[in-house]
């Protein structure tokens, strides 16, 4: 029997400054936004700290069969306050936070406070081919409507192997396993809270926040089965994984949208269900093991689909936060519908008939109407990952290789692009492999008239623009996220013994390692894998003028005493 308490904090602090001269060619005469010149300022602190209590009793009844006992208290805090500070239309050489003529802060505060008790029980039997492990967590945390209340979520989880099978089969198990577990709301879902409105006699008047509080809220919940198994083949040089997973997630936190008259954006609610179903599988070889010559490959592979099962009876489907619109696409939540649509402005004739890509610019007279409707999809047919390893001797070499097939993009970056004619390929030739599949390009006018009334050759970025039509067909500008990236390279050296002996050492290894080196695709922006909005969970699809994806190199020198 053992007993252990461990803990730890994290303590951070971060500070950031970003200047913008007016003299700069999108600040000078006038910015966007009618400021010239700004300047930011944001200084972000964390704490966080945790302590774990843990009791665990091993018993052997007989050699053939054990029993492991676990059972303990999780206790965790996190803090984040993050302040910012922006000033526009700075006086040239100014670069202070408090000399702008217009001053705009933020002050974001996020703290948590979580407990659980948690129990397992592990029993092993059969000369350890047979495992059954069962358990249960109670927890509680300072999100949810209910504080005191704590949320069971409990899990079995079992395996069989089959050993000694021969020499080309050496070994199969077999296993699966179901579960619940809870995504705990966002920090503020639970309070009501009032804004401050206008100043009178210099005091703020309270007004009603934008957001609507729900002082039930409480944890999402998944439940989760899965089924796979693990072969062993070639004297267990070859081995294979396979997994299915089967997901439900249920009382959804949703922000669905109200009446706007109604003084309301949003309302936090519980409700509907979210079925996610996928494949896992990867492959391992040593193809040679030898005392001086190693050489390893693995492959993985996923697949899934996800679709929102149902709704509450009140709340109609309503688009994902965080987008640009119908006119670039976005995601719904959507009765039946996959999280990965992409939404969007399609042209459609007088009988409800979708057009194909390019009847703006073609021959808009037989547009009867446009529908904010299915335009594509951002998940992927699959993804592949490839990982080798060859050592020779002392020197290893090491490389990563990702494959994602199909999905698509909402090229926002190339919008941007034909819209100021500045596009690598706006003057190219109108052509079906320039376009694709499911382009009209069979009577395109070789000419076309601005609204200043000018007449311009229709070329290829012309063409496109036009028939995105301000928004009116966005699958003008959605492309497949197709790609294969060489993700890692590595090389690395054991120092030998000499060496060791001359820094008095115990270990010594110098390594060089270069990522994002190369990204094959047809993908006519910079990276088909960037998020304008970060790492969300919806809307992972649009790109808008990015950075291009650093390429990093490292040089390290590992010395152990």
């Amino acid at each position: 029997m053992s007993l252990t308490a461990t803990g730890g904090f994290d303590r951070a602090q971060i500070s950031g400054d970003l200047f913008s001269p007016s003299f700069l060619q999108y600040e000078n005469p006038v910015a966007s936004d009618g400021y010239s010149g700004r300047a930011v300022r944001t200084e972000g602190n964390v704490f966080n700290y945790n302590i774990v209590l843990n009791g665990t009793w091993n018993y052997q009844p007989t050699t053939d069969i054990g029993l492991t006992t676990t059972a303990g208290f999780d206790y965790e805090t996190q803090a984040v306050r993050v302040t910012r500070t922006r000033a526009r239309g700075l006086l040239p050489g100014v670069e202070t936070t408090n000399s702008g003529t217009v001053l705009d802060e933020s002050d974001v505060i996020n703290k948590f406070r979580d407990d659980a008790f948690f129990a397992d029980e592990q029993f092993v039997a059969l000369n350890q081919r047979l495992t059954i492990l069962g358990g249960i967590r109670a927890d509680r945390s300072s999100a949810n409507g209910d504080r005191n209340k704590r949320n069971v979520f409990p899990h079995i989880s079992g395996s069989y192997r089959f050993t000694n099978l021969g020499d080309k089969l050496n070994e199969v198990k077999i296993r699966g396993g179901l579960g619940r577990t809870g995504n705990r709301p966002r920090y503020g879902d639970r309070d009501v809270v009032l804004n401050a409105g206008n100043t009178l006699g210099g005091t703020p008047t309270l007004v009603q926040a934008g957001v609507r509080g729900n002082v039930g809220i409480k944890p999402e919940t998944s439940n989760e089965w899965e089924a796979g198994s693990d072969v062993q083949f070639l004297n267990r040089r070859l081995q294979f994984e396979g997994t299915w997973y089967n997901k439900r997630i249920t009382d959804l936190l949703l922000q669905p949208a109200t009446i706007p008259s109604g003084g309301l954006a949003n309302l936090i609610i519980n409700g509907g269900e979210l079925h996610t179903q996928g494949l896992e599988a990867s492959l391992n070889a040593a193809a040679m093991q030898r005392r001086d010559m190693d050489l390893s490959f693995r492959a993985t592979f996923s697949k899934n689909k996800q679709t929102i099962e149902n709704l509450p009876a009140t709340v109609p489907r309503f688009p994902a936060p965080g987008s640009f619109g119908a006119a670039f696409g976005r995601n719904f939540i959507s009765p039946g519908g996959r999280t990965t649509w992409i939404w969007g402005n399609v042209p459609l004739d007088a009988s409800g008939k979708i057009l194909p890509i390019g009847q703006w610019a073609v021959d808009s007279s037989i547009i009867a109407a446009t529908r904010d409707t299915v335009a594509g999809d951002a998940n992927p047919d699959f993804m592949m990952a490839f990982s080798g390893s060859f050592r020779w001797k002392r020197l290893t070499l090491s490389a990563n290789v990702d494959w994602r097939q199909g999905g698509q993009v909402a090229d926002m970056t190339r919008t941007l692009w034909d819209e100021g004619g500045t596009s690598r390929d706006y003057d190219d030739p109108i052509t079906r492999k320039n376009f694709g599949d499911g382009w009209d390009i069979s009577n395109v006018p070789a000419t076309y008239k601005t609204p200043a009334g000018d007449v311009l050759p229709q070329t290829a970025g012309a063409f496109r623009y036009n028939t995105w039509h301000g928004g009116s067909d966005v699958r003008a500008y959605i492309e497949s996220a197709t790609n294969v990236t060489l993700r890692d390279v590595a090389i690395s050296y054991e120092a030998p013994d000499r060496w060791l002996q001359y820094f008095h050492a115990r270990s010594l290894r110098i390594a060089l390692q270069a990522r994002n080196l190369l990204k094959l695709t047809n993908y006519w922006s910079f990276d088909p894998e960037f998020n304008n909005f970060g790492a969300t969970n919806l809307n992972r699809f649009i790109d808008l003028a990015p950075f291009p994806s650093n390429r990093q190199f490292f040089l390290s020198v590992d010395v152990g005493w």
